[in-house]
């Protein structure tokens, strides 16, 4: 299964890229993606995760199905 995944911000510099595929073999969680994540960039076990798939934010049990579209950021701030 094959999904795409997009980082922002201070994740796409640590990632050293802003997209890639990333392949899993069945229907996976939320959580099961930030430990993967984290097991491809250490880095980021430093920072919060917040993850959209298909544009709805993911709670840690939300299941991801193939095709989907993950958004991976840390929180933003703004004024």
């Amino acid at each position: 299964m094959e999904c795409r995944i997009e980082y922002y911000g201070v994740l796409s510099e640590i990632a050293g890229r802003v997209s890639e595929e990333i392949c899993f073999e069945r229907p996976f969680k939320t959580f099961e993606l930030k430990k993967h994540l984290i097991t491809l960039y250490p880095e980021f076990g430093k920072h919060t995760l917040i993850i959209f798939a298909n544009q709805n934010r993911c709670e840690s049990d939300t299941l991801i199905t193939p095709g989907s579209k993950i958004d991976c950021m840390p929180p933003f701030a703004g004024g």
